[in-house]
């Protein structure tokens, strides 16, 4: 039996129950949620999900936003530092 495939489509609709969850319930998205719904930029989510590893929720948005305001494509976060990232 081939294994089923996941849409484009049946992805935008498990986001949107699960949004539509947590409203009911007022707690707002996860921080990398919020980021990729409003950009929707592959690097973006993937850079804010390691951030998420190793900070609280609450962090890791006001941490990816001063990170990308730095560099915000991967080539320009080659060019930082590490002491610039850190900040």
């Amino acid at each position: 039996m081939k294994p089923k495939m996941f849409t484009t489509k049946y992805w935008d609709t498990v986001f949107t129950l699960f949004s539509a969850a947590l409203e009911t319930r007022k707690i707002g998205l996860p921080s990398v949620s919020e980021l990729a719904e409003s950009h929707k930029d592959p690097f973006r989510v993937l850079i804010s999900t390691i951030i998420s590893l190793r900070t609280k929720d609450a962090v890791t948005l006001s941490s990816s936003n001063c990170l990308f305001s730095r560099a915000d494509t991967p080539l320009a976060m080659l060019s930082l530092g590490v002491e610039e990232i850190e900040k």
